[in-house]
């Protein structure tokens, strides 16, 4: 009964949930520390109520239990009688299987609710959200890191007080988030993989030896300032390894999709040549300092200088590059 009471308040605040990053409390710092603790030892926190040959606690005030001598919930100490014997016994928390299982049950509604909330976009309905953001993405791959991260210590807590079939399917509540997440970093690349094409279509559509005066493409400067975006807020709420396992898989599509386009582009004049060497500059330029991105700059800047012209036409010098600071 009390699994089902908790797992309801779960959804209930993961429904409500705006997705936005809030840092521990006491009380859950508190909390951490024990479980990171049962690693090795049991809480004393724990385990306490398990040492029935302390002292029991003083007798509760009037008023706070029934008729029969039975505590009301609210006591460290409950009748019990055996052979027509009363005894007093401690309320103890022995991880049993049956245990094992509730925790199994919290910890899979609270991955299918990460599911149908943000890979879902539920979170659109039941807390109002505006739309599904990268944020978004990011503080739900951010969430099942962490339980992925602490699994492994209530594991060792579990195995001490209960069944392998307990250990085992935690092992695979484990995998579950680990796919879950990695299903998040993909929807994360997907996102930018499409802002990638709608801007290779967009280049594709210029002449740019027709526009040899315009410093830069539009499209450029909202795919730097785009991906510099995405960027930050990985980095904000995810570890390194994590960012790199989205980022590199973006830049790698970067490579091909725009190397591709700036060999296709059709340049007939020094102008225009110049014209795509500045959109080449200004996207190495942005995003060059972004660990992962490698040589790309260099590798389509490399692409447009080896380009072509007509016979006798020049490429301006251009004393500095667009967007560098």
């Amino acid at each position: 009964m009390m699994g089902q009471t908790e797992n309801q308040k779960l959804r209930q605040t993961m429904d409500a949930d705006k997705w936005e990053a809030k840092d521990f409390g006491e009380h859950e710092t508190e909390v951490l520390a024990r479980i990171l603790e049962a690693m090795h030892s049991d809480p004393a926190e724990w385990t306490k109520s398990k040492m029935i040959w302390q002292n029991v606690p003083a007798t509760p005030a009037k008023g706070t239990q029934g008729t029969n001598g039975e505590a009301n919930g609210t006591t460290k100490a409950r009748n019990a009688v055996i052979d027509e014997e009363k005894y007093v016994l401690v309320n103890c928390a022995i991880i049993t299987p049956e245990v094992a299982v509730t925790l199994l049950d919290y910890l899979r509604t609270f991955q299918s609710r990460t599911c149908q909330l943000i890979l879902g976009a539920g979170a659109k309905e039941s807390a109002g959200l505006k739309s599904i953001t990268t944020k978004h993405l990011a503080l739900a791959s951010q969430a099942l890191n962490f339980m992925i991260t602490l699994i492994p210590y209530v594991r060792e807590f579990i195995r001490r007080h209960s069944s392998s079939t307990s250990l085992a399917e935690l092992d695979k509540m484990r995998r579950l988030y680990q796919d879950q997440q990695t299903n998040i970093h993909d929807k994360l690349i997907e996102i930018m993989t499409q802002r990638l094409h709608i801007h290779v279509n967009a280049m594709k559509k210029i002449d740019f030896d027709a526009v040899a005066d315009q410093q830069v493409s539009p499209h450029m400067e909202t795919l730097t300032k785009e991906t510099n975006t995405f960027h930050r807020t990985l980095s904000r709420h995810l570890p390194e390894p994590c960012v790199q396992s989205i980022i590199t898989p973006v830049f790698a599509g970067y490579r091909e999709q725009w190397g591709k386009a700036f060999r296709e582009a059709l340049v007939r004049t020094g102008a225009g040549k110049a014209r795509l060497l500045r959109d080449a500059e200004l996207f190495e330029s942005k995003l060059n300092k972004i660990n992962g991105f490698g040589d790309i700059g260099t590798y389509m800047t490399d692409i447009v200088k080896q380009k072509v012209v007509e016979a006798g036409a020049t490429t301006p010098t251009i004393p500095n590059r667009p967007g560098a600071e």
